[in-house]
Protein backbone atom coordinates (compact mmCIF):
# COMPACT_ATOMS: atom_id res chain seq x y z
CA UNK A 1 0.00 0.00 0.00
CA UNK A 2 1.42 3.41 -0.92
CA UNK A 3 2.28 6.02 1.70
CA UNK A 4 -0.52 8.43 2.60
CA UNK A 5 1.03 11.22 0.52
CA UNK A 6 1.08 8.96 -2.53
CA UNK A 7 -2.53 7.93 -1.91
CA UNK A 8 -3.61 11.56 -1.59
CA UNK A 9 -1.82 12.42 -4.82
CA UNK A 10 -3.43 9.52 -6.71
CA UNK A 11 -6.88 10.40 -5.35
CA UNK A 12 -6.38 14.01 -6.44
CA UNK A 13 -5.36 12.86 -9.93
CA UNK A 14 -8.37 10.52 -10.17
CA UNK A 15 -10.68 13.39 -9.17
CA UNK A 16 -9.13 15.67 -11.77
CA UNK A 17 -8.91 13.15 -14.60
CA UNK A 18 -12.39 11.68 -14.25
CA UNK A 19 -14.25 14.62 -12.63
CA UNK A 20 -15.06 12.51 -9.57
CA UNK A 21 -16.24 13.57 -6.14
CA UNK A 22 -13.84 12.87 -3.27
CA UNK A 23 -15.96 9.84 -2.26
CA UNK A 24 -15.97 8.34 -5.76
CA UNK A 25 -12.23 8.92 -6.14
CA UNK A 26 -11.52 7.16 -2.82
CA UNK A 27 -13.55 4.14 -3.92
CA UNK A 28 -11.82 4.04 -7.31
CA UNK A 29 -8.43 4.31 -5.61
CA UNK A 30 -9.33 1.39 -3.33
CA UNK A 31 -10.37 -0.63 -6.40
CA UNK A 32 -6.98 0.07 -7.97
CA UNK A 33 -5.41 -1.59 -4.92
CA UNK A 34 -7.41 -4.82 -5.34
CA UNK A 35 -10.73 -6.44 -4.47
CA UNK A 36 -13.03 -4.28 -2.34
CA UNK A 37 -16.05 -5.45 -0.33
CA UNK A 38 -19.12 -3.54 0.84
CA UNK A 39 -17.68 -3.64 4.34
CA UNK A 40 -14.41 -2.03 3.22
CA UNK A 41 -16.29 0.73 1.40
CA UNK A 42 -18.64 1.46 4.29
CA UNK A 43 -16.28 0.90 7.23
CA UNK A 44 -12.65 1.28 6.21
CA UNK A 45 -13.23 4.09 3.71
CA UNK A 46 -15.88 5.72 5.91
CA UNK A 47 -18.37 6.08 3.06
CA UNK A 48 -21.72 6.93 4.64
CA UNK A 49 -23.92 5.93 1.70
CA UNK A 50 -24.78 2.32 0.92
CA UNK A 51 -21.78 0.70 -0.78
CA UNK A 52 -23.92 -0.73 -3.58
CA UNK A 53 -25.29 2.73 -4.38
CA UNK A 54 -21.78 4.21 -4.31
CA UNK A 55 -20.44 1.57 -6.70
CA UNK A 56 -23.47 1.99 -9.00
CA UNK A 57 -22.76 5.72 -9.20
CA UNK A 58 -19.05 5.13 -9.81
CA UNK A 59 -19.86 2.65 -12.59
CA UNK A 60 -22.00 5.29 -14.31
CA UNK A 61 -19.22 7.88 -13.99
CA UNK A 62 -16.64 5.50 -15.46
CA UNK A 63 -18.81 4.17 -18.32
CA UNK A 64 -17.78 6.90 -20.83
CA UNK A 65 -14.15 5.80 -20.31
CA UNK A 66 -15.06 2.14 -20.82
CA UNK A 67 -13.82 1.23 -17.36
CA UNK A 68 -15.88 -1.63 -15.99
CA UNK A 69 -16.19 -2.44 -12.31
CA UNK A 70 -16.72 -6.18 -11.93
CA UNK A 71 -18.42 -7.89 -9.02
CA UNK A 72 -19.43 -11.23 -7.64
CA UNK A 73 -22.13 -11.72 -5.06
CA UNK A 74 -20.42 -11.83 -1.66
CA UNK A 75 -17.09 -11.59 -3.49
CA UNK A 76 -16.70 -7.84 -3.66
CA UNK A 77 -15.80 -5.49 -6.50
CA UNK A 78 -12.70 -5.24 -8.65
CA UNK A 79 -11.28 -3.73 -11.80
CA UNK A 80 -9.65 -6.02 -14.37
CA UNK A 81 -5.86 -5.62 -14.65
CA UNK A 82 -6.04 -4.15 -18.17
CA UNK A 83 -8.46 -1.43 -17.01
CA UNK A 84 -6.36 -0.83 -13.90
CA UNK A 85 -3.25 -0.34 -16.01
CA UNK A 86 -5.15 2.00 -18.34
CA UNK A 87 -6.35 4.14 -15.43
CA UNK A 88 -2.86 4.39 -13.96
CA UNK A 89 -1.44 5.33 -17.34
CA UNK A 90 -4.17 7.86 -18.05
CA UNK A 91 -3.94 9.67 -14.71
CA UNK A 92 -0.27 10.23 -15.37
CA UNK A 93 -0.95 11.79 -18.81
CA UNK A 94 -1.75 15.45 -19.39
CA UNK A 95 -5.10 15.00 -21.12
CA UNK A 96 -7.91 12.53 -20.79
CA UNK A 97 -11.00 12.31 -22.99
CA UNK A 98 -13.99 9.95 -22.67
CA UNK A 99 -14.02 7.09 -25.17
CA UNK A 100 -16.28 7.72 -28.18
Amino acid sequence: MPADGDADHHIFELRRAYQLSPVMARILYALLQGRVTNSIIETDLGIVMDARVAVYRLRRRMAPYRIKIENMRDGGYWIMPADRDRILKEISSASLEPAA
